[in-house]
């Protein structure tokens, strides 16, 4: 797993609607937690639930990924979301796997 493929993902997902890249990404027992007030439903999804969250998403038109830190068993990126916010998500890795995402969506400035 390297940031290329998170990536890409998120660049299929954020600009194209498709979560089937990310979906592919993440281990069978995947969990992503938000950190931020204004998230919608149960701040922990499963990877069930962030698959059906990510298929309502509309696309927006940059993602502009950037990746701050990448090691074997961290990645931590930043993307546009939407509202014009900006996310910041560390992705835990595993077994090549994404196995853990905790994300920050807020305002860009």
């Amino acid at each position: 797993m390297t940031y290329e493929d998170i990536q890409k993902a998120l660049i299929d997902l954020m600009e194209h609607g498709n979560a089937d890249t990310f979906a592919s990404l993440m281990s069978d027992d995947f969990a992503m937690l938000s950190v931020h007030q204004s998230s919608v439903g149960e701040k922990g999804k499963n990877k069930e639930e962030t698959i059906e969250m990510m298929q309502g998403l509309d696309p927006i038109g940059d993602a502009n990924v950037e990746c701050h830190i990448e090691t074997d068993n961290v990645i931590v990126v930043t993307h546009n979301s939407i509202n014009d916010n900006i996310t910041l998500a560390a992705n835990h890795i595993e077994n090549g796997k994404i196995s853990k995402c905790v994300y920050f969506r807020g305002p860009k400035s």
